[in-house]
């Protein structure tokens, strides 16, 4: 018999089940260090979680076709591997540890850069955890100093990638080292946050200069809207990722942004498309709230 089609809640709390054993494993190295985050993590996990496996699955019979050896996972502003979830008092897992544990077929290689010297040493412990030492790299500096050696190492190794840019705000990757990424093979999820508008809007030197760097000049200089920024910014990306996808992160109250999927020409609708449209209209029905009400469920809190 078929499998019954999971609704986007119970797909959700599936993902989160593992994510929690994940995260328990996790804490059991330096328990203190972890990232002090919202609910609505949540969802950019699962988001990850999501793509992770399907990338896993279909990537490796189309190595060869894209004259490619290996497959890559690059976590840029990767964190410390453990993610304090201040509404559900709970803990998920941090993005370089969903990349090493959830693919259906191992990454050859993890490449991670956190600059805070705690949280890239809980990071490397905890990805030694699942990981020989000889399959990962924490990079404990600053993404920016080390754009070329991402792109150093994918050369080397000859490998299709998949990167997550998690941007918290108006510093840590700049567009030059975007642009370096996307010169490369390879799709890209990358956090697109409305404080970038609201740096845009205050019109302060020292702001308009971190935004420069962040989306590049000519765009910080021409957008006078949030509209134009974002709409302009997922432009920019267009010109080396023909097939951009918006997803919905949504707290379930007034906060939202969006999380950019970027990835290559595709003929017609490849399952590669068909797959990130379906988790885009997962996350459309989400929110943060759905995302307290899983891990009450999971951690047996309380039941609907």
């Amino acid at each position: 018999m078929p499998r019954p089609h999971k609704s986007p809640y119970e797909s959700l709390r599936d993902h989160l089940r593992s994510q929690t054993e994940w995260a328990d494993i996790a804490r059991q190295e330096r328990p203190d260090v972890y990232n002090n985050l919202h609910h609505w993590t949540g969802l950019k996990l699962y988001a990850l979680h999501y793509w992770i496996r399907v990338y896993s699955t279909i990537l490796p019979d189309h190595l060869r076709l894209l004259g490619k050896e290996k497959m890559a996972y690059v976590d840029i502003l990767a964190g410390s591997g453990l993610n304090y979830i201040q509404e559900a008092n709970d803990y998920l897992p941090g993005s370089t540890i969903i990349a090493a544990r959830a693919p259906s077929k191992p990454f050859d290689w993890i490449l991670a850069l956190e600059n805070e010297p705690d949280r890239s040493l809980a990071l490397k412990r905890r990805l030694a955890q699942v990981r020989f030492e000889d399959s990962f790299e924490v990079i404990p500096f600053d993404a920016d100093w080390h754009a070329d050696t991402i792109t150093t190492q994918l050369n080397e190794l000859r490998a299709h990638y998949l990167a997550f840019v998690d941007y918290e705000g108006v510093h840590g990757f700049s567009w030059k080292s975007m642009v370096s990424l996307l010169q490369h093979t390879g799709d890209v999820f990358i956090t697109l946050l409305p404080g970038w508008a609201r740096v845009a809007g205050r019109g302060l030197h020292a702001d308009q200069e971190s935004l420069a760097r962040l989306v590049g000049p000519r765009l910080a200089d021409s957008a006078r809207t949030e509209e134009e920024l974002f709409s302009g910014y997922i432009e920019q990306i267009r010109h080396y990722r023909p097939n951009v996808v918006e997803i919905p992160i949504r707290s379930g109250r007034l906060y939202e942004y969006a999380l950019l999927f970027a990835a290559r020409q595709t003929a017609g609708r490849s399952p590669w498309m068909t797959a990130i449209d379906s988790l885009r209209a997962n996350l459309e029905t989400l929110t943060g709230d759905h995302v307290i009400r899983a891990l009450n469920e999971i951690r047996g809190r309380f039941s609907f």
